[in-house]
C-alpha cells in the first residue's frame, strides 16, 4: 500500500460524504476489487481521492492506481480543486446533487 500523505487544507475542501454514501462508496469498490478512477496525487499528496483512500486503507487487497499531476504551488493545487469541485455542480435547472466520488 502507498503511503500518501494528506494535507487537511486539500481535504477540506472537499464536501463530506453522507454516512449512506460512504457506505455505498465502500460496497462499491469492494463489488469491483478495484478503484475504476486513479488517485490524483501532487508530490506523494492526495489531491482528489480522500474517501476512496481511506476505504483503501480498511481494505489494503483492493487494487488502485495514483495519477500525479504537476503543480508549481499549493495555490495552484487548491485552483485546481476548487475548478473541479464546480465544474461537478450540476447546471441551473438540474436537480441539486453535491458532487461525489466516483469508484
Amino acid at each position: 500500500m502507498i503511503n500518501l500523505k494528506i494535507d487537511p487544507e486539500f481535504q477540506n475542501q472537499i464536501p463530506p460524504l453522507t454516512d449512506d454514501e460512504y457506505k455505498q462508496l465502500e460496497e462499491n469498490i469492494l463489488k469491483e476489487g478495484k478503484l475504476l478512477s486513479p488517485l490524483i496525487v501532487w508530490n506523494n499528496t492526495l489531491v482528489d481521492g480522500h474517501n476512496r483512500y481511506a476505504i483503501l486503507q480498511k481494505h489494503p487487497e483492493i487494487c488502485f492506481s495514483t495519477m500525479p499531476l504537476r503543480f508549481e504551488s499549493r495555490e495552484e493545487v487548491l485552483a485546481w480543486i476548487c475548478k473541479n469541485q464546480l465544474g461537478a455542480q450540476p447546471h441551473p435547472g438540474a436537480e441539486a446533487v453535491p458532487h461525489r466520488e466516483a469508484i
